[in-house]
């Protein structure tokens, strides 16, 4: 197909190559580079064989609706993306959107705009309410103001002895 000047037979070779990967994509078959590469190079000569025979319409659309750049009239191109990288729902190929955050409301480090992540931990460690896993706080008591070792804040266990150290 890569010989000039164009000619129907491969122009018809480039559109089932295309019509194929569509298919694929559209049964969410993951496509390898060797397959990006054979589909990028028949939608180039198909446009090319567009050019050559003037089959663009009167705004410069062809058959399927892209421009000369493989772009339809919202600006998007043959896999669903514009020229800023997002697809029709705002998502980069990654699942992000423009700020960063993907389809559940989660960052690339899984935290949420409020800045917890899936089980509800900050990036330090602790929870809604001010404690870790555990369940002490950032000065290390828990919810009962007992210390890890079991003493309180003036130094008494729950037994009321008096902390040694």
């Amino acid at each position: 197909m890569d010989s000039e000047p164009y000619n129907q037979d491969d122009g018809d070779k480039a559109f089932h190559i295309v019509d194929r990967y569509k298919e694929d994509i559209a049964n969410g078959v993951i496509l390898t580079n060797d397959d990006i590469q054979i589909l990028g190079r028949a939608n180039e000569y198909l446009r090319n064989l567009d050019e050559q025979s003037g089959m663009y319409d009167n705004y410069g659309y062809d058959i399927e609706g892209y421009d000369k750049d493989g772009r339809n009239r919202e600006g998007f191109d043959r896999n669903g993306y514009n020229r800023d990288g997002f697809d029709t729902c705002g998502y980069d190929p990654q699942g992000f959107d423009g700020a960063g955050y993907d389809k559940d409301g989660y960052d690339p480090q899984g935290f949420d705009g409020a800045g917890y992540n899936k089980d509800g931990y900050d990036r330090q460690g602790f929870d809604r309410a001010g404690y870790d896993p555990q369940g002490f706080d950032g000065a290390g008591y828990n919810k009962d103001g007992y210390d890890r070792q079991g003493f309180d804040r003036a130094g008494y266990s729950h037994h009321a002895f008096k902390a040694t150290y």
